[in-house]
């Protein structure tokens, strides 16, 4: 009778709660929220990272084009004959709009702000000689515009 009695009471301990459950799915939410911002913010500095890289490669190859012609050209495409495949895009899609002159050049490429970053309401684009000419942006790359121009 005894043995009998074992096997068909069984208690309701085993297993996890509805309680313990939900914890669990909120904590895992929580932490995939948390690696979601973390890799949008990785994606943007890795796009800016790319169009800083870019602007100063195209920088250095009309600054080579001048070294070897003793001048720009007006035809930006020419000046970038030492890049492989000519001037490249912009990782958000689109190209990069240089702005030569026979004397100047410049380029300019607007980065994306990050979330509660200064300055992150600022209009993103417009041309680049007009960014040149502004003070608001320098070849040191201020506000959400990176720019490098002619250092000759």
């Amino acid at each position: 009778m005894k043995n009998l009695k074992k096997l068909t009471h069984r208690p309701f301990n085993s297993g996890f709660t509805l309680i313990e459950l939900l914890i669990v799915m909120v904590i895992i939410g929580i932490l995939a929220t948390l690696g979601l911002v973390a890799y949008s913010y990785a994606l943007k500095n890795a796009r800016n990272a790319r169009r800083i890289e870019d602007l100063n490669s195209i920088q250095s190859a009309f600054e080579q084009y001048y070294t070897a012609t003793a001048g720009y050209n007006a035809t930006c495409s020419t000046m970038a004959g030492s890049l492989q495949g000519g001037i490249p895009n912009n990782p958000s899609g689109g190209s990069y709009s240089p702005s030569c002159t026979a004397t100047t050049y410049c380029v300019c490429a607007a980065l994306e702000p990050q979330s509660g970053a200064a300055g992150s309401s600022a209009v993103k684009g417009g041309n680049a000689s007009t960014a040149c000419n502004s003070p608001t942006y320098t070849n040191s790359g201020s506000g959400n515009y990176y720019c490098v121009q002619n250092r000759q």
